[in-house]
């Protein structure tokens, strides 16, 4: 598809696609197309700071001819079907189905009033609590209470030394490795690098501390504290829960064998741990692609035990792998928690959705079991801005119950091979033809503008929150006038208090790092990164 050089370019601000620093860009769209690209000064770039992740995506986007209208199976291939065609088809498979054999899925790239949109399409329309993200799927929840304790980045300026855990982010979150590079000229912050891999390709830490097993490492450390009795009391009591079912549990563990564990000696442990504790102001930075659950729990324990955790500068940071995965805690797009993060579980916060809703009694569940889905327990997918089967460590895990399923809908910008797969395709919107707004690693709300004109034929002519809106008016579960009435919906049914005041440690076993997608799930991400 060829840019016109005849039509008047559009200049339109909007949020990276890519990582979950969550820089503002500007694109600039003509003919339909993304014709360049470039940073712009917002909220978390302020001097217009942006790498080269979104401009490979746009790259390699620009080869790949974009799907703009509904598509439906046919013969092996494929065949255009007009908008209200395909909403009747999907409705009709809804309606024709018992809530427990279909499954919806919504991306991490997806902006949160799409987030939203979907998880009330599965409750309110589909009467099913089967809501998930393939992006988390098959891992537990330990990301979730860390997301809610990231330190904010501006606070960075007051750390005195970065513990790099396991993430290199010259590579995976360039812009915060040049912001922490600054803060090292400028102020002299310290870096140290703990590393179960070989050489940090790019890094700038000062030192590094080579293990065999990150978990087990700091596992040693929690311990060592303990024992020496070098936690910060004043911290611990007031706020943690559980600190003596935590200090039996882990000294259950033998300090010998953790070391050994973490091949290291346990001389390594003790500097490390007289390190970080001396630190005036630390962060622990880890990533979530990178890290196991119960590694991020040891480290959420140690940031606990230590007295940093909440502290000005100090605290953890953990980094998403995508540019919204945090939305999909906020927006509930998990069996377990209703948008705000509340427990959906609880019939008093499902009571509370069924009365603004006006939907009667709303389905609760387990949700969506990665065993059977590769069982092929559910006989209708609904997939909406993720590539599970492109972007899968083991792609035949998900093509087969994908290809198998008896009817399938992916919503994507091309022909991924998780859309090759469908009975039906929807075209999704760029974020610019879309709107609505992102929620970064920090929890920081951006906003993507808007273009107020599409060039027609080059743009699906109905947005992809229009789209999803459609299903859930067909399905009498709400109706939007406009895409704020979404989060405005939305942030109305968030609790206004937290649920608790008290942190409560974890409990770990043993690591459990067992990666299932690459590039967040997402196909876009794959191509910046060329997985």
């Amino acid at each position: 598809m060829q840019v016109n050089d005849n039509v008047t370019p559009v200049n339109v601000r909007t949020i990276c696609p890519v990582c979950s620093v969550g820089c503002s860009l500007e694109v600039v769209v003509q003919n339909g197309q993304i014709a360049n690209i470039q940073g712009i000064g917002g909220l978390i770039n302020p001097e217009g700071e942006y790498c080269a992740l979104p401009l490979a995506a746009v790259k390699e986007l620009k080869k790949l001819p974009r799907i703009i209208q509904p598509l439906l199976r046919d013969n092996g291939g494929f065949k255009p079907i007009a908008w209200q065609d395909a909403f009747a088809l999907i409705t009709d498979e809804i309606k024709t189905c018992d809530p427990s054999d279909m499954a919806f899925f919504a991306g991490a790239r997806i902006g949160n009033e799409e987030q939203y949109l979907i998880q009330k399409l599965a409750r309110a329309g589909a009467r099913t609590n089967n809501i998930n993200t393939f992006h988390y799927l098959g891992r537990e929840l330990a990301y979730a209470g860390l997301s809610k304790a990231n330190l904010p980045f501006p606070e960075m300026e007051l750390t005195t030394h970065v513990y790099l855990i396991g993430a290199d982010v010259t590579i995976t979150h360039p812009v915060l490795a040049d912001f922490i590079f600054k803060q090292q000229l400028d102020h002299g912050c310290r870096v140290t690098a703990i590393s179960a891999e070989g050489d940090i390709s790019g890094s700038f830490q000062q030192k590094t501390i080579r293990v065999t097993s990150i978990y087990n490492f700091i596992k040693a450390v929690n311990h060592y504290i303990l024992t020496e009795h070098l936690e910060d009391h004043l911290f611990l009591e007031p706020l943690i829960g559980n600190f003596e079912e935590y200090r039996k549990h882990l000294l259950s563990n033998s300090f010998e064998s953790l070391v050994q564990l973490a091949g290291v000696g346990a001389e390594v442990v003790s500097a490390f741990a007289t390190s970080y504790l001396g630190d005036k102001s630390a962060v622990l930075l880890f990533a979530e692609n990178n890290s196991g659950a119960s590694t991020c729990s040891e480290l959420f324990n140690l940031a606990c035990i230590s007295g940093k955790h909440g502290k000005t500068g100090s605290g953890l940071m953990l980094l998403k792998e995508k540019n919204n995965a945090h939305g999909l805690y906020d927006m509930g797009v998990m069996p377990s928690f209703s948008p705000g993060t509340d427990n959906w579980h609880d019939p008093l916060v499902r009571q509370r959705f069924q009365q603004a809703w006006q939907s009667g009694e709303l389905p609760d569940g387990e949700g969506i079991s990665l065993e059977k889905l590769e069982r092929g327990y559910y006989k209708k997918l609904f997939i909406f801005g993720e590539d599970p089967v492109g972007c899968a460590f083991e792609p035949e895990r998900f093509s087969e119950p994908i290809g198998n399923a008896d009817f399938t809908v992916v919503q994507d910008y091309f022909l991924t091979p998780t859309a090759a797969l469908a009975h039906l395709i929807l075209p999704a919107s760029w974020p610019w033809e879309n709107g609505g707004t992102y929620t970064n690693t920090q929890k920081v709300l951006q906003n993507s503008d808007k273009i107020q004109s599409l060039t027609p034929g080059m743009a699906p002519e109905m947005a992809s929150w229009q789209q999803l809106n459609q299903l859930l008016n067909r399905l009498n579960a709400g109706n939007f006038e406009v895409l704020d009435e979404v989060l405005f919906e939305a942030a109305g049914l968030f609790p206004l208090f937290c649920s608790s005041s008290r942190l409560h440690l974890r409990l770990t076993a043993e690591e459990n790092f067992t990666p299932i997608f690459k590039a967040g799930c997402d196909a876009v991400s794959a191509l910046s990164v060329k997985v």
